[in-house]
Parts: structure tokens; sequence; C-alpha cells
């Protein structure tokens, strides 16, 4: 009787709670539109166990319907504030008020534990302190020779498609992209164009597809009954793969660094005793090359990658633990890889549609590189920079089809959003892919042109009215990583091959789970190239 007791208390208890929660969220949810919610499941039942191509259509058809501002209700009082209007994303991000993510990024925790995405307060600047020089320009310098050997890789891995009808390129661009996050994050080399099957490649495609289904999921409400799902047995050995590859890749690194350290000291004690015994001035500039080479420290024309600058990293005078560097790494492998494939791949779609945008983009190259376009010509640094035209047809296609649809927010404190108060712990969604396709801010959006990104028809744009990389003191800090590699990409495949569009069948279908993604791939074909031109 008692136990009974104690029970119907409990229940009266939390129906209680259910119902002040719920009277608080009404009190400013009411003032925005939306879908008419069911009194305890939400909008739920338009989103649990639909495909998700079905799931992000939905998400973009309620700003068409409902305008800039909407409430969707989850399950459980369990809402959001979606919003594409550009003053209010500028105040939810460029301010402080809305620092944390959104609860649908907790699904991620498993995976990158309290990475640079994921973490905040103190623990988000000192991280963010430390790895923002990793994206100085002279180490994008050095990454770029990582960019130009994976894509001579990638051109040659095409080559058998020339003249051979549609095939689906977006899964060579993954393959590519993830060679080059692993070796200019971790300086390791996983050879995914030539071993699609790697363990490590097979568990990244499967985290983020388990991800996704987490969160429009009905169990995130009870996750104490995620570990009796199939799903729960599938992601822990998938993170089993993940974790302990970067673990012993950390372990590697951080030996191999200890070694050269002690070489490099070992070194420095020869050179003093070249020096007093031949009584030579090394602070004038060597004549002799092998006096220069000898002279200057060896790990300084070495490649320097994201984890050696996270091994050698103090916090407080404190090394990090190999914990804090793997969910760096971890969180680095995870933005890095699959955004740009999604940026590249739908760029090459968009090139492949518009044929007068792609030559004009091939006579740019050809400028560039004095005519002489071949297979295996070096990239450099420099010559991205050159790429202006690509940059904004890039641009135009990260507004059209942006490789992070939505980001969320959760409020640390109260802030204003169209005049209505929105208390601290409230959920704010933000659509870039909605806003970057309202006619409202780009007559015409269906249309690819490029010409929109030029200095005279960018200058008077909203600032948050253009937002791929998000924005404010949160926004993405590989931005530049990114737009390097994808020019260099780009560049290759236009170099060596013409981008021909799908037959009809082959029609792309997209779906926006964490990243935006083809449902079927990205279908078009290629020719070949006439080579050195004059």
């Amino acid at each position: 009787m008692i136990f009974v007791l104690i029970t119907l208390s409990i229940v009266i208890i939390l129906v209680i709670n259910f119902w002040v929660e719920r009277r608080k969220l009404l009190s400013y949810a009411l003032k925005f539109p939306g879908p008419k919610p069911h009194f305890i499941f939400g909008n739920a039942a338009e989103f649990i166990n639909k495909e998700p191509s079905a799931i992000f259509k939905k998400l973009i058809d309620l700003h068409v319907i409902y305008g800039r501002r909407l409430v969707i209700y989850g399950m459980f009082n369990d809402l959001s504030i979606a919003t594409i209007d550009p003053n209010d994303i500028e105040a939810v991000i460029a301010g402080t008020k809305a620092m944390n993510k959104s609860i649908d990024y907790d699904f991620l925790k498993d995976w990158l534990g309290q990475g640079l995405l994921l973490s905040f307060g103190q623990k988000w600047l000192s991280r963010r302190k430390i790895i923002t020089p990793t994206f100085h320009f002279t180490i994008l310098e050095q990454f770029v020779k990582s960019f130009d050997k994976q894509t001579n890789i990638l051109i040659r891995k095409l080559h058998p498609h020339v003249g051979k009808g549609d095939f689906n390129i977006y899964t060579y661009i993954t393959l590519t992209a993830l060679d080059i996050i692993c070796e200019t994050s971790m300086g390791a080399e996983v050879h995914a164009q030539d071993n699609p099957d790697h363990p490590y490649v097979q568990s990244v495609k499967a985290m983020s597809r388990i991800m996704f289904r987490r969160i429009f999921s009905a169990v995130r409400h009870f996750p104490l009954i995620f570990p009796l799902t199939p799903l729960f047995w599938e992601q822990r050995y998938h993170l089993k793969v993940l974790h302990d590859f970067t673990t012993k890749i950390i372990v590697q690194r951080r030996e191999q660094l200890l070694f050269e350290e002690s070489q490099n000291q070992s070194k420095k004690e020869m050179d003093t005793n070249i020096k007093e015994s031949m009584n030579v001035d090394f602070s004038s500039k060597p004549k002799d090359d092998d006096f220069k080479d000898l002279y200057l420290n060896r790990s300084s024309r070495e490649k320097l990658t994201f984890l050696d600058l996270l091994l050698k990293a103090t916090v407080d005078g404190k090394p990090l633990s190999d914990a804090d560097i793997r969910e760096e790494v971890d969180t680095f492998m995870f933005e890095g890889h699959d955004t740009t494939t999604s940026g590249i791949s739908l760029t090459l779609y968009h090139l492949s549609q518009q044929q007068d945008i792609q030559e004009r983009v091939y006579e740019e190259l050809k400028q560039i590189f004095g005519g002489q376009l071949k297979e295996d010509f070096k990239v450099i640094y420099s010559h991205l920079q050159d790429m202006k035209y690509l940059e904004m047809v890039i641009k135009e296609s990260l507004r059209m089809t942006p490789p992070v649809p939505i980001i969320g927010r959760k409020t640390t404190e109260a802030i204003t959003v169209a005049g209505v108060r929105i208390p601290a712990g409230a959920n704010i969604s933000i659509s870039m892919y909605a806003m970057h396709n309202s006619p409202e801010f780009y007559p015409n959006p269906t249309k690819f042109d490029p010409e929109r990104f030029t200095v005279e028809n960018s200058k008077d744009r909203h600032p948050f009215c253009y937002i791929p990389f998000s924005a404010g003191s949160r926004n993405c800090i590989g931005q530049k990583f990114a737009m390097l590699e994808m020019k260099m990409t780009i560049a290759k495949i236009l170099m060596n091959f013409k981008l021909l569009p799908h037959d009809p069948e082959s029609k792309m279908t997209l779906q926006g789970d964490l990243i935006l993604k083809p449902v079927n791939g990205v279908c078009l074909k290629i020719v070949q190239r006439i080579q050195n031109l004059t």
C-alpha cells in the first residue's frame, strides 16, 4: 500500500511539473505560428519513422507555410523556435546568450565528448584559443601539399569513368576527403581511396547515420531504453573502432614527437660542437647548402599537423590528456570530412548542370596555369588564392545547398527574438538552407548565379543572411581550410575532365541529416579534357 501511494505521489508530482512547464512554454510559444501540436506528442508524428529526405523536406516546407518564424513542438514539452530571419539569427548567434548547442547535439557526445563543437564556457574558450593557430595561413600552406597529393590520386581513380555514362562521384569525394583529413589532422594515412572498406572509414559513415536516427526517434526521450535497442549495440561497436583508431594514432605520435625532440637535442649539441671546432659564424646566412641544412632545425621543415599542436599545447601550464586530445581530433575528423564532401560534390553537380559557368571556371584555370593543364599539375597555395571566379561558384553552391543545413542553439539567458522574450533553456533552430533558398532574401533562388557574390552585389546583403559556415564567435573554425580543399579538388577535376549532366532517371534528392547529403549520391558524366593546350 505504501509503495502504491509513493508511486502515485511521484506520478502526481510529474504531472504537475509537466503542466507548470507547459504553461511557461506556451506563454511565449503561442506568440509564434506553427503546426497544431498534439497535447503530449506535439508535432512528433510529422517526423518520427519517416525517411530522412521526407523529414528534411518537411522542415523546409514549414517555413514556406508559416513564414520566417515558427514553433515546432516535440514530445513532452520539447519544443524549439525555428527562424530564418537574419535579424533574429544575429541576435541569437552574434551575442553571448545562446552560446550553447541545442539538445539535438547531445547525441554526439558519446563520439565527440566535449570537443570544440559541443563544449561551452571556459573549456570552449580555452580550446578555441589552442586550436585557432592551426588555421594560420603558414600552416594552411603546408596542408595544401596534402590536398595536392590526395587529389592526384582522385584523378587517377576517376579515369575509368571517362565516357562511360552516369556514376556516383560522391563516393570518390568522400574517400578523398577522409584521406585529406586523416593526413592533415593526425599525420596518419588510412589510404581510404585505395581501401574504401577500411573499418575507420565505414564507422565514420555509420555514426553519422546513427546520430540522425536518434535525433528523430521517440526513444530519444527515454535514455534508459536506448541500451535495449539494436541501434545501441551498433553504435557501441562503431564507437570502439573510432576511438581505438584515434587513441592508437595519438599514442604513436606522442612517442614519435618525444623521439624527435631527443634527436633534435642531440643535433643541437652536435651543431654547437661543430661551430666551436670550426669557428663558423652561423648568425649570417650560410653559403654552403650542407652547412645550411645542418644549421636549420629539422622539425621546422617538417609538416605540422593538428594533432602535433594539441600534443604540444598546455592549459594552465599542463598538457592536454590523451582523452582531451582524442575528443578534439574526433571532432575535427567529423566536421572536416563530411561537410567538405558535401560542398565539393554538390558544387560539381551544379557545374555539370551549368555548362556555361563550368567553362568560365575552366578559362580561369587556364589563365592561372598559363594554358598548360595536365593530370599531375602541381597546385600550390598562391594558385588557389587566384581562383576568384571559382570561389564565387563555390559560394553560390553553398548558398543553394549548404553542407550544414540547420544549426541549433540553447539559450543560457533570456533573449528577445522578434519582440518576444524567450527564457533561458529554450532551443532555437536556424535553417540556413531555408533562408538561403528564400525568395525574400535571394530573388529567383533556384537559379545558380555566382554573380550574386561579386563585391558589388554582396555589399548591401545582411551579414547574417548568408552563413554557410555559421557566424559569430562559434563560427566554423576550419572554413579557410574547407575553402582551400574545395578549390583544390574542384580545380583538379575540371583541369582533367568536363562534367556533363546525369540522365533524367538519376535525378538527385537531398536529405538533411547531420550534413546535407544526396539520397542516392551525386550522379554525373565525365569526358576527358584536351591536354597541353596552347
